[in-house]
């Protein structure tokens, strides 16, 4: 009789003893290659044995790998229990040429699978000392390894699993995690899992749900990455923490998927992903502020379902690839993203707000980017603007932002000393001048020419005052001129030659 008593009951309703001993008392092993149940110098059974030589040296791989078959094929068997099990591999010859990229020929594996199993399937808390292949094998029934520690490689492949698949409580993997070609119709949850080394999740469905709450993936500078993999239930990696790069190549996120105070300690990257529902990167906890590193989000408008949103909270977005920074402020028009309070999209950001209206929005997008483009000639400085046409507010959303680092009140100072600046030259335009400014000078003329002064001026009042009030006597002074306009705007040796004038009154 096998001596082991288990040190944590998983289930108070099972016995804490040796079920595998039970079972070989009760069935008829005489038709099986290893029909005895060897027992250490301890009293324990070959499967609870702590003596790894002694272990292989009676083929406790060879011996699992049939009694997995064999439990799964007694029909009067409940379950099939394993709980803390310590496994050993042995070398696969023959087999190996069946498992595809799961094991070589010649190496020492822990077989599991090959067969299919209508009763629960027992792991918790074993130790799996060997590489680990797992597949073919499909189950209606539970499959649990929680808190399993798996010392070598997991590989699961091919396997359908019908109802809920577990590798939860700290469940530890000390090598890689493979994961192909499998359907998990039930949820699948790794929640507090610890992954050591890299992670290969690859052309798997979570049918209706995957947990990763509280995971961490602690190797440096190695890979995470899951590929084709189809998120069909609710998702969760919150409160998790990765410190490889982390990736989703062409994934399918068919249900709410939230990465709640999730810590990416390097680049995160989500290639041509399809969204159909809310994905949420948010910061909830004091102090937590989404993406420490780089981040690579590569989609379109058409990656998004009617109901596909990506919502930001608290969250670093000025570390977004700059191709999707540009796209930023479009999907959140479209309500394809949501940016909550908290986020910096550049590390400095300053908004002005317009009444919208036909005529104005023309006047305000020319003005702002003719702006962004006068300071960075003129100061040889970064500076981008985003126009937003937000009708559900009327309003017309100007954001200037840069990536340089500086405060508000710094960079509102540079802006309302670019404007007064711009005023001026606007005002008193040059006779030479090099040949930026005298491009900027003839965008100017173009929407003078292009839109009424006497509707323009209020909103190019409020442009040039907004940035600062104190200012509002010198707007009021500079307005209040005639500007000589060359309308024929002929540029030679960087000097605008003769034309005609265009008067612009008083601004009251």
């Amino acid at each position: 009789m096998c001596t082991h008593h288990h040190s944590k009951p998983y289930i108070l309703s099972l016995p804490t003893t040796c079920a595998i001993q039970s079972w070989y008392a009760q069935a008829g092993t005489s038709d099986m290659d290893y029909p005895d149940l060897p027992h250490d110098g301890k009293g324990l059974c070959i499967f609870h044995s702590k003596d790894r030589k002694w272990k292989s040296a009676n083929h406790c791989g060879e011996r699992f790998a049939e009694l997995f078959q064999a439990m799964a094929a007694d029909e009067g068997l409940e379950e099939m229990d394993f709980r803390e099990v310590i496994l050993t591999g042995f070398k696969l010859n023959e087999a190996a040429e069946m498992l595809g990229n799961a094991a070589a020929s010649g190496e020492k594996c822990i077989l599991i699978g090959g067969t299919e199993a209508s009763k629960p399937v027992r792991f918790q808390g074993a130790r799996v000392l060997d590489k680990l292949v797992f597949c073919d094998f499909a189950c209606t029934e539970s499959v649990d390894f929680d808190e399993a520690v798996f010392k070598d490689v997991v590989v699961v492949e091919r396997c359908v699993f019908q109802a809920y698949l577990s590798f939860i409580g700290g469940c530890r993997f000390e090598q890689n995690f493979i994961m192909e070609q499998c359907e998990c119709e039930e949820v699948a949850s790794f929640n507090e899992a610890v992954f050591m080394h890299q992670v290969h999740i690859t052309d798997v469905l979570f049918g209706n749900g995957a947990i990763f709450e509280e995971a961490r993936q602690i190797a440096d500078d190695l890979i995470c990455q899951f590929t084709n993999v189809q998120f069909d239930g609710y998702t969760s990696f919150s409160n998790g923490g990765f410190n490889s790069s982390i990736t989703f190549d062409t994934c399918r996120f068919g249900a709410e998927t939230h990465f709640e105070n999730t810590v990416f300690r390097k680049r995160l990257q989500i290639g041509e992903p399809l969204v159909e529902e809310k994905i949420f990167f948010m910061g909830t906890r004091p102090g937590v502020k989404l993406f420490e590193n780089a981040v690579d989000i590569e989609l379109a408008e058409d990656s998004f379902g009617p109901a596909g949103q990506i919502i930001f909270q608290n969250a670093n977005l000025f570390n977004f690839n700059p191709v999707f920074k540009e796209k930023l402020r479009t999907l959140e028009l479209n309500h394809q993203v949501e940016i909550r309070e908290g986020c910096m999209i550049y590390r400095t950001s300053i908004e002005r707000r317009f009444d919208y209206s036909e005529l104005g929005k023309f006047l305000v997008e020319d003005l702002a980017r003719v702006f962004a483009r006068y300071f960075e000639t003129k100061y040889l400085r970064s500076l981008k603007v985003d126009v937003l046409r937000d009708l559900v507010a009327e309003k017309i959303r100007v954001i200037f932002h840069t990536d340089e680092s500086m405060s508000i009140a710094e960079f509102e100072a540079l802006l309302q000393d670019a404007q007064l600046e711009m005023l001026d030259f606007m005002a008193k335009p040059p006779k030479q001048s090099d040949a930026a400014m005298t491009d900027h000078l003839l965008q100017l003329i173009n929407i003078w020419q292009r839109l009424s002064v006497a509707q323009s001026l209020p909103l190019l009042e409020q442009f040039f005052a907004q940035a600062d009030e104190t200012a509002m006597d010198r707007v009021q002074e500079l307005l209040n001129v005639t500007i000589n306009v060359h309308l024929k705007n002929a540029v030679i040796n960087s000097q605008i030659e003769a034309g005609g004038n265009l008067t612009i009154g008083d601004a009251n």
